[in-house]
């Protein structure tokens, strides 16, 4: 074990003291920031398939990811592996946010630093079907380990072929959507890329939309024991009523160069302030239930932002108030190309940006 190993090592063993000071007596202000600032898991401390792929988000990266989407205050958000709250301390407040965590230790840590949130402790992967379609939002960077398929993960479909954690937690957040949600996960590359995962991009592709992927340099994770190549990636749950073809919108994709720091842990410049001017460029709104899409047709487009913006209720009383985003159910939207950008203004601006990727969705057909 290095240094930096045997650094986090102790500064693990004194959280475990806070916590179990904690069952006795209220913890300070200052001690309950210093378990958040300290507790980094196990990941690259110990062996094991879980407790190995347990490397905890740094809060730039979740930060970022959150400023990505410009969360509104009310959402619904599920946080499906949450480790130590990275994701969950970084969400808007007026949430109402769900994390779980498997792990008892983290668990803890997520509900001390986090007592907005409802933190169950528990395997998430037994609870697709209570999570189902109740989320407007899912987020997080689930474990990266191989995973064998149990009786008691119910209902999934792709990821049980694919024996990876990163896969259930994937089609677990994307199923936990309402209609229009949004799931931003940081994932290894691997699965964007690899060949024998092409079946399940092809299954993603034709039951969602790919609204983004971001590259994360290496080291993104350095701090917290390991380099393995990352990416955020951005999907979102189809609008009712709405039909996209996979080749007939826009997808946001850029390279993160530099994240802050070295492999060594040493500062240097942040690329994130780029990539979110221009996914900001791209997206305005955010991205989510709250946000419209953008028509290739001006006057059709609109004419349906008209209505969307001036309909706050619907007649009948057993349905929810329409937001921003609910295309009227009266006509059909006939259109050739839906560009997937948020609008601002009468002249939606179609952006691209695309450096040099290397990963592999192949041919696409959503409908």
């Amino acid at each position: 074990m290095g240094r930096k190993e045997r650094k986090r090592h102790e500064e693990n063993g004194h959280v475990r003291q806070l916590l179990d000071e904690s069952r006795t007596r209220e913890l300070t202000a200052e001690e309950i920031q210093e378990v958040r600032a300290k507790y980094t898991g196990i990941g690259g401390l110990v062996s094991g398939d879980w407790s190995n792929g347990q490397f905890f988000t740094p809060p730039e990266v979740t930060s970022f990811v959150i400023d990505l989407l410009q969360i509104p205050p009310d959402s619904r958000v599920l946080e499906p592996s949450c480790g130590g709250g990275a994701f969950v301390s970084a969400l808007p407040e007026g949430c109402q946010v769900v994390g779980i965590e498997q792990m008892h230790e983290t668990a803890r840590v997520a509900a001390l630093i986090n007592p907005q949130a409802i933190v169950h402790q528990g395997d998430s992967l037994e609870m697709l079907e209570d999570l189902r379609g109740r989320f407007d939002y899912a987020v997080g960077n689930p474990p990266f380990a191989d995973v064998k398929h149990r009786e008691e993960y119910r209902g999934f479909e792709m990821a049980k072929s694919s024996r990876r954690a990163e896969w259930y937690f994937l089609e677990l957040a994307m199923e936990s959507l309402a209609p229009g949600g949004v799931t931003a996960f940081v994932v290894p590359d691997g699965i964007l890329s690899n060949a024998k995962d092409q079946k399940n991009r092809k299954w993603m592709m034709e039951r969602y939309w790919l609204r983004g992927v971001i590259s994360l340099p290496s080291e993104t994770f350095a701090k917290t024991g390991t380099t393995v190549k990352t990416s955020v990636i951005i999907i979102q749950k189809p609008l009712d009523g709405v039909v996209l073809k996979g080749a007939d919108y826009s997808i946001f994709m850029a390279v993160c160069e530099k994240i802050g720091w070295d492999s060594r842990g040493r500062a240097n410049v942040s690329d994130l302030p780029k990539v979110l001017a221009a996914w900001q460029t791209m997206y305005p709104l955010g991205i989510g239930p709250h946000t419209p899409l953008v028509l290739t047709d001006p006057e059709t487009l609109n004419d349906l932002m008209s209505k969307c913006t001036e309909q706050e209720t619907v007649e009948d009383p057993q349905q929810k108030t329409v937001h921003e985003s609910t295309l009227p159910p009266e006509e059909p939207v006939q259109t050739n190309v839906v560009e997937m950008e948020t609008y601002r203004g009468k002249n939606p601006k179609k952006i691209k940006s695309c450096p040099q990727m290397a990963f592999d969705f192949g041919e696409v057909a959503n409908g």
